[in-house]
């Protein structure tokens, strides 16, 4: 253990020689920032009456857009279901409830029939209608939209109302997983006449959204503030105890962390890791670790001038050392993850061959500088090259990841530029990376949280060619036409143990292919004041368990 902690020790201190330029202004950020948190906090400590019903929060990054097309990234899934609602929704064991319907059933494997609620109103007291819920999925497999989630309608054949308050989606073939694609963003439900009265403006900070949750739109001040009010015609206004919601914007993490110490805010979300000492040992706070089933990985572009070449892919994948970083870097706050992307818990079906067999049958890529210079000299780059990696600036994590890999490929003469951007340049970059030449970029450092409980939920849209195209959530552009036969073969598979061997065997080309060194298992952190009374934020589907409306103070 000495010996991997020594080794990434070394590691970052080459890493920090690489990244003077671009490391040497943090520290004077952070405290001027914590001075004017402080400041704020002794002032919100004041207030009493209507400040008791302002709940708090800050994230790292601003969101994409309230637009529920855009909703897919961990930040953007935080916020948006405040104030839209899905049709189905997940509980803390990962089973679908109905939310904004009465009730759903499948009559037969391309069949599935959803009845729903006719006593919603959108938060402009204006009642919700058939036609509202209809508009609204269809504006997911609208081209002109390019919706991040339009890849989970390809299959549907017709959708059509059925009843008063009863639509009928037929498939074009079964899918065992469709039936979670309502309680992702693509079941979220607004008000049309609002959509149409300007589109393009549609969940833009200057306009927001109309729809029906616990929460409407006030404001939104890109890169500083979101400010949601209670919604009063929400069905259960009664029981929500806040007035107001803030989600402040506060992109130093010790600044962040400093916030929630101070008071200026309730609750903040997954603060890097290397300021968690200063909340760790706080008593005031409480903090929920939640195993969101996802992963943060280095994904390669295969499309690109240097990772087409699966040599290339192997040796950086290779001279990456995930135990230490896992060790050295995560602190206990991640697992560790090297031979798939897919968190073993998502393979429920057959848990135990997992564990005792299958897993045990895989490449196993620990860290092995020789292998990785072997593999380089077989590629048609033997004398190495210079790329790009992409990370996200609002992270000292990512920056610091992005670092090690820097560090550890220099080891076999790759020298990589690292580029960081913010949070929402971030999630664009990854969801436009189409580009007609494959060239947006030679690596991104991204992390993904499956949709639905199933290791489909990853293997899918994160790497079938479908997600190639601009909106896609293919990151690493590669394509392999039996890995897609694979992937669709076990979605129309109506046996599990059917369905579980067909996706092994698709993993196994993964594993075999490596598009992405896969880093590590992601735990998200919510960290709050004990004054509030959190419910269980269990739910390993974490982009759409939060739900600011059942918190309440004790």
């Amino acid at each position: 253990m000495r010996k991997k902690t020594s080794r990434l020790v070394a590691l970052l201190m080459a890493a920090s020689v690489m990244a003077t330029a671009f490391t040497g202004c943090s520290g004077s950020t952070s405290e001027s920032s914590s001075t004017s948190a402080s400041a704020q906090g002794s002032e919100a400590a004041q207030t009493t009456g209507e400040a008791s019903r302002e709940f708090k929060m800050a994230f790292s990054g601003d969101i994409v857009s309230f637009d529920p097309a855009y909703g897919y990234d961990g930040i953007t899934c935080k916020i948006q279901p405040q104030v839209l609602e899905t049709l189905l929704t997940f509980d803390a064991d990962n089973q679908l409830q109905c939310q904004l319907l009465e009730s759903w059933e499948q009559t037969d494997e391309l069949t599935y029939v959803y009845k729903v609620r006719d006593d919603i109103l959108f938060s402009d007291g204006n009642p919700m209608t058939m036609e509202d819920v209809l508009f609204s999925i269809e504006h997911h497999r609208d081209p002109e939209v390019a919706s991040y989630l339009a890849w989970m309608l390809e299959g549907v054949d017709t959708m059509e109302q059925t009843g008063d308050w009863e639509f009928t989606v037929k498939l074009k073939e079964a899918n065992a997983c469709f039936q979670y694609v309502f309680a992702t963003s693509a079941g979220m439900v607004f008000e049309k006449s609002f959509y149409e009265e300007d589109p393009d403006s549609f969940g833009e900070p200057d306009r927001g959204v109309v729809a029906t949750g616990a929460f409407k739109f006030d404001s939104w001040t890109s890169g500083s503030e979101i400010v949601l009010s209670k919604n009063e015609n929400y069905r259960d206004a009664d029981s929500v105890e806040w007035d107001k919601v803030k989600f402040e914007i506060i992109t130093e993490d010790l600044t962040m962390v400093n916030a929630l110490n101070s008071g200026q805010v309730d609750m903040i979300f997954d603060p890097s890791l290397d300021v968690m000492s200063e909340v760790e040992n706080n008593e005031a706070l409480d903090m929920q670790l939640v195993d969101t089933l996802g992963s943060v990985f280095l994904a390669y572009n295969c499309q690109s001038e240097y990772f087409d070449d699966v040599n290339v892919r192997k040796a950086v994948t290779y001279a990456i050392d995930t135990s230490s970083l896992v060790e050295g870097v995560l602190y206990g706050y991640g697992g560790e993850t090297k031979v798939t992307p897919v968190n073993s818990s998502l393979w429920a079906g057959d848990y135990e061959g997992w564990k005792n067999q299958y897993e045990n049958e895989l490449i196993d890529y620990s860290f092995d500088l020789e292998k990785a210079k072997e593999y380089l000299a077989a590629s048609d780059y033997p004398d190495g090259f210079s790329c790009t990696v992409v990370t996200r600036n609002d992270s000292s994590t990512f920056k610091t990841v992005a670092l090690i890999i820097q560090a550890s490929l220099a080891q076999i003469g790759i020298n990589v530029t690292i580029e960081e951007v913010s949070y929402d340049e971030w999630a664009s970059a990854a969801f436009n990376h189409a580009m007609a030449d494959g060239s947006a970029y030679d690596m991104i450092l991204y992390e993904w949280y499956p949709d639905y409980p199933d290791a489909s939920g990853y293997l899918e849209p994160v790497f079938g060619s479908v997600g190639c195209a601009v909106g896609g959530s293919n990151y690493a552009m590669y394509s392999n036409s039996e890995f897609d036969e694979l992937i669709s073969a076990e979605l129309t598979a109506t046996d599990n143990a059917t369905r579980q061997e067909l996706m092994r065997k698709a993993n196994a080309i993964l594993n075999d292919e490596v598009p992405a060194d896969f880093l590590y298992l992601i735990l998200s952190k919510f960290i709050y004041e004990k004054k509030l009374d959190v419910p269980t934020i269990s739910s390993g589907i974490s982009l759409w368990g939060f739900y600011v409306k059942n918190i309440h103070t004790k």
